[in-house]
C-alpha cells in the first residue's frame, strides 16, 4: 500500500490536482485495503487537513448518495467512520503534534467540499 499512497502523493504534487481529490482516493484505498496500512502510509503533515475533510463529511454520511449507485453502502460508511476513528486516536484534539510542513492545516472551503463530493458522484449539500 505504501507504494501505491506514494504514487499517488507524486501525482499530487507534479499534476497539481486538489487535495480534495487525494483524500478521496485515500478512503477508496481504505475501501479495499486495512484502514490502518492506508493511514500510516499517509504522510503526517496531511492529517490534520485529511481529518478536516472526513470530519465535515461525517454528520451527513446517510444522506450522502453515488450518483450511479445510490446510497453509499454500509462498508462505505463504516470505512469513513473508521478513518475518523483512527485519526483521532493517532492525532487526538491537538493537531500541534503533526508537522505542518508549511502547509495551512485549514480544512477545505465548502467549495473545494462541495466539488469534492460531486466528484465522487455524491449530492451536493
Amino acid at each position: 500500500m505504501n507504494r501505491a499512497v506514494k504514487n499517488l502523493l507524486r501525482m499530487h504534487r507534479c499534476v497539481h490536482f486538489p487535495e480534495v481529490h487525494l483524500f478521496s482516493q485515500f478512503v477508496d484505498y481504505a475501501l479495499t485495503d486495512p484502514v490502518e496500512e492506508v493511514m500510516t502510509s499517509i504522510p503526517p503533515e496531511y492529517l490534520p487537513r485529511f481529518r478536516d475533510w472526513i470530519d465535515g463529511l461525517l454528520p451527513g454520511l446517510d444522506e450522502l448518495i453515488h450518483l450511479k449507485s445510490g446510497p453509499l453502502s454500509e462498508h462505505e460508511k463504516a470505512t469513513y467512520r473508521a478513518i475518523a476513528e483512527w485519526l483521532d486516536q493517532h492525532l487526538g484534539n491537538d493537531e500541534s503534534n503533526v508537522p505542518e510542513a508549511g502547509a495551512p492545516l485549514n480544512g477545505p472551503s465548502e467549495a473545494a467540499a462541495a466539488h469534492s463530493l460531486s466528484d465522487r458522484g455524491l449530492p451536493l449539500p
